[in-house]
């Protein structure tokens, strides 16, 4: 028999271990259960991009909350906040079941399940969507232009206007590669001149990247031809809407096409058509004298813009376009003269002249105030960036005017030629060969161009193949007797051969010619001279103006930003 003691120890362990077994029956019974909610109720429309937020707790550790859409597992959430971002576009339009199931640390779970509607608009179609989309664009609202546009995309893949806005947003992040991606897919777009020029864009921004430097000018070829069917198709637009116009308007629609394809003699024959309209109406004119401006002509429309200033007929436009003559004449301080009393105004090619005059006179911080201005009125143009890349001072600012410059405006030979001079300068290997690149492809455009050509000739002396700049010097010295650049340049060829007489003479000539930016008696080496003429003084750049800077859109394209102030 047991003793007494034994007895009461087992009664005291018995009574232990049944106050634990009811604490623990006590404590399960208390632990709270997972609650879950969303911030959706059923029959609720989704579309786009939907946030479904859901609300989880429990007494123990929300270990993971999972996403269901009609039983398939999108999500898994293991922290707050549980979100899960659902993209609709995806999925077809009518209803769907969302699910979502929250699980704690304990193995409790808790489900909610409810019919959602997706609502994306799509029976619109891909049209209007994408017209929605450019609507928003248009309007500033870059969130909801992408939101139609993905929408318009899902109606019909590849809708080539939807594909536009989706590669400006990637543009807009310089993401070159995502926007020529998103362009290049496009059902449409060999019809489409617009797409086909922001392809070009982002194709020529693309390839002033370091990484794409080796395949830098079978690129530039390729996207060459590429805006040449872009402007091709501008071209027939044009003149397929100028059927519906009269008179003068239809002849300047299709002269503008037309210039801004590079198809400068073309333009001189529309624009004096134009010109010869209602008494030759000024804006004409202007038009015409720009196009004899780019067809080397600027003599020309010094004539005859001078009359109809004197004449009192002249607007801001017209002044514009006669200081690109001058400057086009190497008279810097007459260009800057003759917009002087435009600054300020509406007209952003005034503001551009001064900042090009000002650039060439030594006048940097003049400039950049005048292409900022220009800038904050029209920054989407060529003629207005290249402005920036003359006045900015620091290096990279330069770089990024001048690439968006040449981006905008492939045509303007100028624009390549300025890049033959900074790569000349640089201390990169390859420089010289990298910058006669430039020349010859400004060349086989343009082979009488003049800077083109005495470039060549200094490109040539400076890698030491004098003999190949000799006949070149000599046939441009027949043709152009009152070139002080010219002079400047044969001056360096006789001073390597040793012949000082020779060099003296074209050294005076110089003088003469241009007493300003040639005063010094010392011939300087064929590097400096090509730097001095096309990054100092800007003599013979290819200065340039457009009809959109001429007379801008009544709403002018909301500003970017622009370099700081040097």
């Amino acid at each position: 028999m047991l003793s007494t003691r034994v007895l009461r120890a087992f009664r005291r362990s018995a009574l232990l271990a049944s106050l634990l077994i009811l604490f623990g029956l006590l404590q399960s019974t208390a632990r709270a259960e997972v609650t879950l909610t969303l911030d959706l109720k059923a029959g609720d429309k989704v579309s786009d991009t939907a946030k479904i937020v859901a609300h989880a707790e429990s007494g123990e550790n929300i270990d993971k909350v999972e996403f269901y859409v009609d039983d398939q597992l999108r999500y898994t959430g293991t922290s707050v906040p549980y979100v899960f971002s659902w993209n609709t576009i995806a999925d077809t339009e009518g209803a769907h079941t969302l699910a979502v199931t929250a699980f704690d640390g304990a193995g409790q779970t808790k489900k909610v399940s409810l019919a959602v509607n997706i609502d994306n608009e799509l029976g619109l179609g891909a049209a209007a969507l994408a017209q929605k989309s450019a609507d928003a664009r248009k309007a500033g609202d870059e969130e909801a232009a992408m939101r139609y546009a993905r929408r318009a995309l899902k109606a019909e893949p590849n809708n080539t206007a939807a594909s536009r806005v989706v590669a400006g947003s990637f543009a807009a992040a310089l993401d070159w590669d995502h926007a020529i991606s998103s362009l290049e897919g496009a059902k449409t777009l060999d019809q489409d001149p617009g797409a086909l020029a922001e392809l070009a864009v982002y194709r020529t921004r693309r390839a002033f990247m370091p990484e794409n430097v080796a395949n830098f000018f079978p690129e530039l070829e390729a996207i060459y031809s590429l805006r040449q069917k872009s402007a091709k198709l501008a071209v027939a637009a044009s003149r397929q809407a100028a059927a519906l116009l009269k008179g003068a308007e239809a002849f300047q629609s299709v002269g503008d096409a037309l210039l801004e394809a590079g198809r400068y003699a073309d333009s001189q024959q529309e624009y004096t058509r134009c010109a010869q309209e209602d008494q030759g109406p000024v804006p004409c004119v202007n038009r015409l004298a720009l196009a004899n401006i780019m067809l080397d002509l600027p003599a020309s429309a010094i004539l005859n813009l001078g009359t109809v200033i004197k004449a009192g007929h002249a607007d801001a436009a017209t002044r514009a376009v006669y200081g690109l003559a001058l400057l086009r004449s190497q008279r810097f301080d007459e260009a800057r003269a003759a917009v002087a009393a435009d600054l300020g105004g509406d007209t952003p090619a005034s503001n551009v002249v001064a900042a090009y005059a000002d650039a060439s006179l030594g006048h940097p911080r003049e400039a950049f105030a005048e292409a900022n201005a220009a800038a904050r009125l029209l920054p989407e143009s060529g003629d207005v960036q290249f402005a920036l890349s003359m006045s900015v001072t620091k290096l990279t600012d330069q770089a990024e005017a001048l690439n968006r410059a040449l981006s905008l405006e492939p045509f303007q030979l100028g624009i390549y030629l300025d890049y033959a001079a900074r790569t000349a300068a640089t201390t990169q290997q390859g420089r010289y060969e990298r910058a006669m690149k430039f020349v010859d492809f400004a060349l086989a455009r343009d082979p009488n161009n003049l800077n083109a050509k005495i470039m060549q000739a200094l490109l040539l002396m400076q890698t030491k193949r004098d003999r190949e700049a000799g006949p070149l010097l000599d046939a441009l010295s027949r043709h152009n007797k009152n070139a002080a650049d010219l002079k400047m340049a044969l001056a360096i060829y006789f001073f390597n051969a040793g012949n000082s007489s020779l060099t003296d003479r074209e050294l005076t000539e110089a003088r003469k010619l241009d007493p300003v930016r040639f005063a010094s008696s010392d011939p300087k080496t064929p590097l400096e001279l090509l730097y001095q003429l096309n990054r100092k003084y800007h003599y013979r750049t290819g200065f340039f103006l457009t009809p959109a800077s001429l007379y801008p859109p009544v709403a002018p394209t909301p500003p970017t930003a622009v370099p700081a102030a040097p």
